[in-house]
């Protein structure tokens, strides 16, 4: 896992707990397929999302776009590995992204070793016991109740698929 200099796993768990404790929700945004990434790398990326325990997490695949400085640094040779073009219609599935034309970095893992690994830290992250606990918890209206139960048929669905 790769932290900027000035932040340290210190201060990202006690900016999760701070936040959390003073009644704001937390969202965890998180990236796999940047060079040099390792299963065990993504591994640690996942203790820490389980450690900071947020109350929502977000998983996405490095997107690189034709142009950008990662490119051409990559065409250049300063990183080992390819930039794949998924072809129009690739769905990014476990992210944000839609279907489209992407350009994914592959090095230490390929696009599918990548997308099999978020679908896992994602329905991993939302049926751990105290996941579900805590949103029973959180469920104070007929409306939140709605909003988890779809979520959660959601995560289902993606973990039977």
């Amino acid at each position: 896992m790769s932290v900027p200099k000035t932040t340290t796993i210190e201060k990202i768990i006690n900016a999760f707990k701070e936040t959390k404790k003073a009644g704001i929700y937390t969202l965890g945004y998180f990236m796999a397929g940047l060079p040099g990434e390792t299963q065990e790398t993504i591994k640690d990326t996942i203790n820490l999302q389980n450690k900071i325990n947020p109350d929502f997490v977000s998983w996405g695949i490095l997107v690189v776009y034709p142009g950008s400085k990662l490119a051409k640094l990559i065409e250049a040779g300063k990183y080992q590995g390819k930039l794949s073009n998924l072809g129009e219609g690739k769905n990014l599935a476990g992210t944000f992204f839609g279907k489209g034309d992407y350009l994914i970095f592959e090095d230490n893992l390929s696009f599918d070793q990548l997308r099999q690994i978020i679908k896992k830290a994602n329905i991993g992250f939302y049926l751990r016991p105290v996941y579900v606990w805590q949103s029973i918890k959180n469920i104070k209206s007929f409306s939140d109740f709605k909003y988890y139960f779809s979520g959660g048929l959601e995560v289902l669905k993606s973990a039977l698929s």
